[in-house]
């Protein structure tokens, strides 16, 4: 009697300790989906807090460093109209017209490319010289007003690897910001040569050049950071945003040495096609 009174015992423990087990188990997996799900939550707050962050500077480019250039054209143009100024002086404001409208020109393509940063773009091999050419081309006048010179040394000609428009994008804001830091009669050198698997593009002026501090705001592409340029250009710190995204969404990277009243040197790396991303 004794013995089936333990055995019992020992059956009523074991399932107790298979409940308790059970139990534990159970508010685990539970503690497990409140944790996951508390993060979720957090995830999805942190987003919405970067989308409104992303809108707020949205509209504060567009409400202030958009309508600026606008409203200069504005005058101008009023001026002429009402006989304010006369043949000549309108035409020497010519440039000065112009620099507005590459500003706002280039600023919108910027605020297109900014809203479409977070979608997938075409991948395919491509010519980065031509990207190169064409830059040039587009803020030539820009420097020439400055009388910056520029010089491109094309060492490699060999097809780059990735989305045409975001490395044009991220092209055209370095040397832009090339020419806006680099004082009259300056200059600036474009390199472009093979490292690695990587195409080395090298973007050399002699401009004022940047403290630690300054490029490290540049690196973290967390921070907004704009300043003001050698002859009074504005910027909203949206291309420098743009670089980081697209050069690491790319799959390349990026390095820059700069000393204050030195010039700085901004190099980019952009993956150049192997062999196993050919489309047959």
């Amino acid at each position: 009697m004794s013995s089936l009174i333990v055995v019992l015992f020992f059956l009523l423990l074991l399932s107790l300790i298979i409940f308790l087990a059970f139990k534990l188990n159970k508010t685990t997996s539970q503690l497990h989906a409140i944790t996951n799900q508390k993060k979720n939550i957090e995830d999805r707050y942190s987003a919405l807090e970067l989308v409104d962050d992303n809108k707020e500077n949205v509209i504060s480019i567009i409400s202030h460093d958009l309508r600026g250039p606008l409203n200069t054209l504005n005058s101008l143009f009023s001026m002429w109209n009402d006989d304010s100024i006369s043949l000549k002086e309108f035409t020497d404001l010519k440039p000065r017209i112009n620099s507005q409208l590459q500003s706002v020109i280039f600023l919108l393509d910027n605020l297109i490319h900014w809203s479409k940063i977070n979608e997938p773009g075409n991948i395919e091999a491509f010519c980065l010289e031509e990207v190169l050419q064409l830059n040039i081309a587009l803020l030539r006048e820009n420097a020439g007003i400055k009388s910056i010179r520029i010089n491109m040394e094309m060492q490699a000609k060999v097809p780059v690897y990735g989305n045409k428009n975001q490395i044009d994008a991220v092209v055209r804001n370095i040397l832009a910001n090339a020419i806006k830091f680099t004082p009259v009669d300056g200059q600036i050198s474009i390199v472009a040569k093979l490292n690695g698997r990587f195409m080395e593009l090298s973007v050399i002026d002699t401009g004022v050049g940047m403290s630690d501090i300054q490029i490290q705001k540049i690196i973290d592409k967390e921070k907004h950071n704009t300043t003001i340029g050698t002859v009074g250009e504005k910027g909203t710190g949206l291309g420098l945003q743009l670089i980081n995204k697209f050069v690491y969404g790319n799959g390349g990277s990026m390095n820059i040495t700069s000393k204050i009243n030195s010039g700085t040197n901004f190099t980019v790396h952009f993956p150049l096609q192997q062999e196993n991303d050919l489309v047959l």
